[in-house]
């Protein structure tokens, strides 16, 4: 295709690619005429590679009906190393159409090898996503009751209520939650356990004039949500657009800017520290290069370090638009968001530091492509670090709920993916033009409807049962929190009823004789001695239910006096793996991902993940992301404000500074 020549070489193993040289133009390259069909989901890989120089970005790309380009992968490829290309596309009409690559360097050899495009119906990729969830979400319980000689008690009533999950759904709100009791009852109802603030955090609306900061609205804002047990985002620290930057910060020299915006990474930070539990730090430094160009190429490393140096318990992300939604922006797709990441990741200090995946997910008019957002999930979910949907939205049309639906039933349903913020902010009299889950009296839009439903079909049903002639009870759950109350031996009517059956016959014939035998047998001497004294030292307990975290099998002892407490207790086994066991990834490496079980193995040949330096560090352990609930941090004890935030500074300057060569820099 246009113009190049191509022909056909062996590598050193006697594997087979294609070469595409003399090229002219940068779409010289490959190109193969395809037919697709209207509602199948088509997924696309292939791995490639150029002959010299650097870094170069490169497309996969189809011919629309409207003969436009409309690209389907986008990535890197390198010299002396294959990657991976990925993505997919879904057709809304039959489309007869020509499939190419596009290589941005004219210059260099373009090579490729193993291309695969693979079409799905419908039925096939809803039922892979209920496996995934399946296998990633849920999990089979078993409560396991004994007595305390170990012996297994049949009959015990068993109540399991599910209180919270473990995958965020939340929603974005505004400050007209502080002015309308209703806007409150409405986020409370709805059962989400995140949320974000959509303006109210950020440097422009806390310190719009210099010097003078005002974070009124953001605290009342904040302890509305923390009253209520509700998790916060902090969004956003700082926001690398230029023209979301005060004005008189344009104006600053690289070494006012570089204190001033220290100062504000302590400033709100400090003020939330432990309270907030993810910040967005550095918001869309791929698009935008607002203090990178002020203060030097290091400058969101410098302020991540400094960032964990404030909060330590908190997850740290970046947050970027167009990832998911628009496969054709060679400024923030995977491979590119990648390397961002890395870059970060590699300054002084900040090498093993958890730095998570933030998908804005604005989606546009069109249809979402479902295949490309599956693709780009799993090369984010190879390095193992957390990833959310932050600011997911759909525009108001006819298929707005139908959308919706599609791209949370993607996410909820990869493992790589711990949360969704739906951005959908209320204020009164709005014309919603973009997402909204009700209207002004409160009532559900069609996209409301959607988001209760998948949020009750996302929830584990209230159990009721008893235990086996085993002493056990067995459910699928979806992982998360739950109260579970047990009942045996111990109601009145059962130990009475025990009490009568006992009796030799013809032993009472009054009822005097009953009741003598009644308080003979329940309230002897001793025991109303200790009653006596157990009602003048009465002290409340709480008692009754039991909380605990569903992360596997649970196995333990279960009485009315046994102790069944939270995650991380030695007194309850909690295993992950009872049968079907936990899916930390996909089980596919790369490729196609494997929709189909009798896909064939020829992606063997390369290990995509290591193979080039430029794609994941080696040392796989070290970069590999361990959910909060599986390693507790202590919380750090309230500070005093007086002087916090000099405080802070001096911390963090005196930690920074050593191994900063911009700050010395900026000294000099």
């Amino acid at each position: 295709m246009g113009g190049a020549k191509i022909e056909i070489r062996k590598s050193f193993s006697r594997n087979n690619f294609m070469v595409a040289y003399n090229r002219n133009e940068y779409n010289a390259t490959f190109s193969q005429k395809i037919f697709m069909e209207k509602g199948y989901y088509y997924t696309f890989s292939a791995w490639v590679r150029v002959s010299e120089g650097s870094e170069t970005t490169v497309s996969a790309a189809i011919i629309t009906k409207e003969n436009s380009k409309r690209v389907i992968a986008s990535g890197n490829a390198y010299p002396g190393c294959w990657t991976m290309l990925k993505g997919g596309f879904q057709p809304e009409f039959p489309l007869p159409t020509e499939l190419y690559f596009v290589c941005y360097n004219k210059t260099v050899d373009f090579w490729v090898d193993n291309v695969s495009l693979k079409e799905f119906n419908k039925t096939e990729w809803l039922q892979h996503q209920q496996r995934a969830i399946t296998r990633v979400r849920k999990r089979k319980i078993v409560l396991d009751i004994k007595d305390k000689l170990g012996k297994a008690i049949r009959g015990v009533k068993v109540n399991i209520k599910f209180t919270k999950p473990y995958f965020h759904i939340g929603c974005g709100v505004t400050d007209t939650l502080l002015q309308h009791k209703k806007y409150q009852e409405w986020f409370l109802k709805k059962g989400f356990t995140a949320s974000v603030f959509t303006n109210q955090m950020k440097w422009y609306w806390t310190e719009s004039r210099r010097g003078i900061e005002n974070y009124t609205i953001p605290d009342a804002m904040f302890q509305f949500f923390k009253k209520n047990k509700i998790e916060i985002r902090g969004h956003t620290v700082l926001w690398d657009k230029p023209k979301m930057n005060q004005y008189w910060l344009h104006d600053m020299t690289p070494k006012e800017l570089l204190a001033t915006a220290v100062r504000r990474l302590a400033s709100i930070m400090a003020r939330y520290s432990n309270d907030i539990f993810e910040w967005d730090v550095v918001n869309e430094n791929l698009h935008f290069k607002f203090f990178e160009e002020k203060i030097g190429p290091q400058a969101s490393g410098m302020f991540y370090h400094i960032a964990h140096v404030i909060d330590p318990n908190a997850t740290l992300y970046l947050n970027e638009f167009n990832t998911l939604e628009i496969p054709g922006d060679v400024y923030a797709g995977p491979h590119k968001y990648i390397n961002k990441w890395r870059q970060i990741r590699s300054y002084p200090g900040n090498e093993d530091l958890t730095i998570g995946f933030g998908l804005q997910a604005h989606f546009g008019l069109g249809k979402p492509l479902m295949p490309y957002i599956r693709a780009a999930l799993d090369f984010f979910s190879e390095t193992q670090m957390p990833i959310w949907l932050t600011e997911m939205d759909v525009p108001n049309n006819s298929n707005q709920a139908l959308y919706l639906e599609e791209i949370m039933r993607e996410a909820f349903s990869h493992p790589g993916v711990e949360g969704i913020i739906v951005w959908a902010p209320w204020k009164p009299g709005m014309n919603c033009t973009s997402l909204c889950l009700m209207d002004d009296n409160f009532n559900n839009t069609p996209a409301g409807d959607i988001v209760d439903k998948l949020m009750a079909e996302w929830r584990t049903p209230d159990q009721n049962g008893k235990t086996n002639s085993e002493g056990l009870y067995r459910y699928d759950g979806f992982l998360g929190d739950y109260n579970v109350h047990s009942l045996w031996g111990s109601t009145p009517d059962w130990e009475a009823t025990r009490c009568l059956a006992e009796l030799l016959n013809d032993s009472i014939t009054s009822w005097e004789e009953l009741t003598n035998a009644f308080l003979e047998r329940f309230f002897p001497p001793s025991k109303m001695v200790k009653l006596r004294d157990n009602i003048q030292n009465f002290k409340r307990v709480r008692g009754g239910v039991k909380s605990v975290n569903a992360i596997g099998t649970i196995s333990g002892q279960f009485l009315k006096d046994s102790k069944f407490e939270a995650l991380h207790n030695e007194e309850v086994n909690y295993m992950e793996n009872q049968l079907e066991g936990a899916y930390p990834n996909y089980p596919r490496p790369g490729g196609n991902q494997g929709w189909k079980e009798d896909q064939d193995n020829s992606w063997r040949e390369r290990d995509w993940r290591d193979r080039c330096g430029n794609w994941r560090d080696k040392k796989a352990e070290k970069d590999r992301y361990v959910p909060p609930h599986d390693h507790p941090k202590p919380r750090e004890p309230p500070r005093p404000e007086g002087n916090r935030i000099e405080e802070l500074l001096t911390r963090i300057f005196d930690k920074v500074e050593g191994s900063n060569k911009v700050l010395k820099g900026l000294e000099k």
